[in-house]
């Protein structure tokens, strides 16, 4: 397999690049994996209840993998009914950018959560420890 075309501005930004046959299958499996993923995981979250930085993380980690997989399927519709603009390659690396950059702002913000309820916490423990 020849991988030097990955490196070719022409290649990414071909705005007619075909119809995938295999390699369309399987991102097509991906691309709806993910959806059923993220619909299982917002239906987890809603019957059991976890802690409450656990909920929201798996809230918003789903809504990622929601909109990651609503996108590529929207791609794949385009590559498939052969639309110019939305079939260019390019689209995948900013959709997967994208989705990268949401998950680490997740994270972080859910770093900086558990941070500021664990200062609250130690905080209510040293005011209660002078209450009779």
């Amino acid at each position: 397999m020849d991988f030097s075309k990955l490196f070719d501005l022409k290649f990414w930004f071909n705005m007619n690049p075909g119809i995938w046959q295999s390699a369309g299958q399987i991102v097509l499996i991906a691309v709806v994996a993910l959806i059923i993923l993220g619909i299982v995981a917002k239906i987890i979250t809603n019957v059991n209840k976890f802690t409450d930085l656990t909920n929201r993380l798996v809230q918003k980690l789903s809504s990622v993998v929601l909109f990651f997989g609503g996108f590529g399927l929207f791609f794949w519709l385009a590559r498939q009914q052969r639309v110019p603009i939305f079939s260019a390659r390019f689209w995948w690396i900013v959709l997967i950018a994208v989705v990268i950059s949401w998950g680490v702002v997740v994270l972080i913000k859910a770093k900086k959560y558990k941070e500021n309820k664990q200062r609250q916490q130690q905080k209510a423990e040293v005011y209660d420890k002078y209450l009779p």
